[in-house]
């Protein structure tokens, strides 16, 4: 990849990356078209764009996620950095932030996607433990925090709540199968 830009990820518009062992996600400087990025319980993800890794071309390719325009980090234990630097972000709308304990910092100053942004979604305590490089950045941005204490819920055998979705998922399937027979009947007699 040095010294060229390869094209593979250049039409890649949506990313979901789930339980993954991968420390960090910075192949992404060659997605230029990347719109929606949603990564999902990756116990070892560090940095989304690693600090050191190609600072050189990261520095060169200013337009980096550049038509993101959702973000939503999920169960990111080890989640440290977006990116080290500030990041223009000039279409990001939708950043979620859910149970990443250790992620202390986001990539944006003052003048980066706040005239684009929408919302920062993520507990009060994750919100209030962040690190800001200046004052006007944690103003500008706070108007755009809205607390969604979210806990990734582990019922137990017992709850309701999983007696409820049992109930639900068992429910659905009985339509589905009653569905698809009415259907059947109907295609028969056609």
């Amino acid at each position: 990849m040095q010294g060229s830009k390869p094209d593979c990820f250049h039409n890649l518009r949506y990313l979901h990356i789930k339980n993954c062992s991968i420390k960090d996600l910075t192949w992404l400087i060659y997605a230029p078209s990347l719109r929606y990025l949603w990564v999902d319980s990756c116990p070892s993800l560090e940095e989304i764009i690693a600090d050191g890794f190609g600072s050189s071309e990261i520095e060169e390719n200013i337009n980096i996620l550049s038509k993101l325009e959702s973000i939503n980090l999920v169960g990111l234990l080890s989640l440290k950095s977006i990116c080290r630097r500030a990041v223009l972000f000039p279409c990001l709308q939708n950043v979620d932030v859910i149970n990443c304990p250790s992620l202390r910092k986001l990539p944006f100053e003052s003048g980066s996607a706040t005239k684009s942004l929408k919302e920062i979604k993520g507990s009060k305590t994750w919100w209030g433990q962040l690190e800001w490089d200046d004052e006007a950045t944690r103003v500008a941005l706070t108007s755009k925090f809205f607390d969604s204490d979210f806990v990734l819920f582990k019922p137990t055998v017992h709850s309701d709540y999983t007696k409820n979705l049992l109930r639900l998922i068992c429910h659905l399937m009985l339509m589905e199968i009653t569905f698809g027979i009415e259907r059947r009947k109907t295609v028969d007699r056609v």
